[in-house]
Formats: structure tokens, C-alpha cells, sequence
């Protein structure tokens, strides 16, 4: 036994996660990865993808897009989805995944039922954000890539940008 001194009364109980609705949402990638894959012997490219909007603002989905695999069929789709990415996002040479954060874009969530934890969100593809703007504000914001020329500048930050 383990000695607590816990007061529930004092603290607000979380309350579970709904899946969001199928539907079309914008969103923006704030962190990524490369994985290996289970058998080690390809890689996927891990997003956390922050919902914009039109509801569910500030929740999070992931992807997950093979980059190489040994089968030939899963790393022409995942060439695909991560081109279907690129160019709703407007970056078409991308040599730092970082590259692809920030940048708004329209992408299709599922439901789809999962045998071990339930509903879950899936994504199903990306297009250009529907009168979002080419490069997004917070990309504007950013320091240059370190591959840059030297004396390179970062573009002052919009006054939309909070």
C-alpha cells in the first residue's frame, strides 16, 4: 500500500476523450518523428496534428505515414499521403520534417473502431486549408532552416499572430 494525501473534492475529474465526429477539419502539425516500424525493417513518419478547426479546436490526432517499407505497395501510399501533405501545405522539398509544423491544411478525419481501445480518429487525407493563407503565420514566425545562407533573416511576426 502506497500513503496518498489526495483531497478529490479539491480537483476537477477529467473527463474521457469523445472521438471527433468524420468530417473534414483544419489542423496543423506541431510535432513529428521518424519510427522504425514494428519489424524494424522499414520507417513511418509519426504526426501529432493539432485540430483547428471548425470544432474541436486544441484537440489532438496522429498519423502515422510509412516513408520506407519493405512492402513496395505501403511505401508508394505513404509517398503518396506525405505528397498529398506537402502540397496542401505548400512545401513540395522538404529535407526537415520540422518544415512541415505550423502550416494550416485541410485534412479528412474516420472513426474507425479499434479491437483494443474503441473509436478512434483516423486521417484520410490532406488538401490545401480552404482560404488559408499559402504560408501560414506561424511559419512566417520562425527562425530560418539551418541550411539557409548565412545572414538569413526570420520575417517579423504578424500582427495576427498571438
Amino acid at each position: 500500500m502506497s500513503y496518498l494525501d489526495f483531497d478529490a473534492n479539491t480537483v476537477e475529474p477529467n473527463q474521457p476523450f469523445e472521438v471527433l465526429p468524420a468530417g473534414d477539419y483544419i489542423g496543423r502539425i506541431v510535432s513529428s518523428e521518424i519510427k522504425p516500424t514494428a519489424s524494424g525493417s522499414g520507417e513511418y513518419l509519426k504526426l501529432e496534428i493539432e485540430v483547428l478547426g471548425p470544432t474541436g479546436a486544441g484537440r489532438k490526432v496522429f498519423d502515422q505515414i510509412n516513408i520506407r517499407n519493405e512492402s513496395a505497395e505501403a511505401e508508394r501510399i505513404g509517398r503518396g499521403q506525405l505528397s498529398a501533405l506537402c502540397h496542401a501545405i505548400g512545401v513540395l522539398r522538404v529535407r526537415d520534417s520540422q518544415e512541415l509544423h505550423g502550416k494550416p491544411f485541410t485534412m479528412k478525419i474516420v472513426v474507425r473502431e479499434d479491437a483494443q481501445y474503441g473509436k478512434k480518429n483516423q486521417v484520410k487525407g490532406y488538401k490545401k486549408a480552404e482560404g488559408a493563407p499559402a504560408v501560414s503565420p506561424m511559419a512566417l514566425a520562425q527562425p530560418p532552416h539551418p541550411s539557409a545562407p548565412q545572414g538569413a533573416k526570420s520575417a517579423p511576426t504578424p500582427p495576427w499572430v498571438k
